[in-house]
């Protein structure tokens, strides 16, 4: 399921640089670059600058690949790399898979809307309600795994 949900993050990453690419002569010179809280932009840069949070995500993307395989290197209370046994391993590498995945989609969503925002196809902006959301998903996937490897940690 988890090489599922990595080609479609990797296949949704692709199509919006295309839209991006393939559209870029349509958007504004100056586009929004930073938003407050409200979701009103209150920052612009050069419309070059819709491709900073892409190739982010994609750099974001391979440093926490890096991570997936090496879990001596992830850091979390009841997972001691050293003392751990083998599943309490392969849950702490499929905790990391799963929120390369998520921050990776969030990323994508936020590029893709972005765009479809600039080129006034539509406009879903839902403001904090995007980060409130997507601090849910991770906070529900911490914990699931934490409760897992914690419960694995007593066996």
């Amino acid at each position: 399921m988890v090489r599922f949900f990595n080609y479609f993050a990797l296949l949704a990453w692709l199509a919006t640089v295309l839209l991006m690419i393939f559209n870029y002569n349509q958007l504004p010179d100056q586009v929004p670059s930073h938003y407050n809280i409200q979701g009103e932009a209150d920052s612009w840069s050069s419309k070059g600058f819709v491709f900073f949070i892409p190739i982010l995500a994609i750099f974001l993307w391979y440093i926490m690949s890096f991570i997936e395989k090496f879990p001596q290197f992830i850091n979390m209370p009841g997972f001691h790399y050293e003392t751990a046994s083998k599943k309490q391993i392969q849950l702490a590498k499929n905790l990391a898979k799963v929120l390369n995945i998520e921050v990776f989609l969030l990323l994508i969503w936020m590029s893709f809307n972005e765009i479809m925002n600039l080129l006034q196809f539509y406009s879903l902006n839902l403001g904090v309600w995007d980060f409130v959301i997507f601090m849910a998903i991770i906070t529900y996937t911490m914990i699931y795994y934490g409760v897992k490897i914690n419960r694995e940690n007593k066996n």
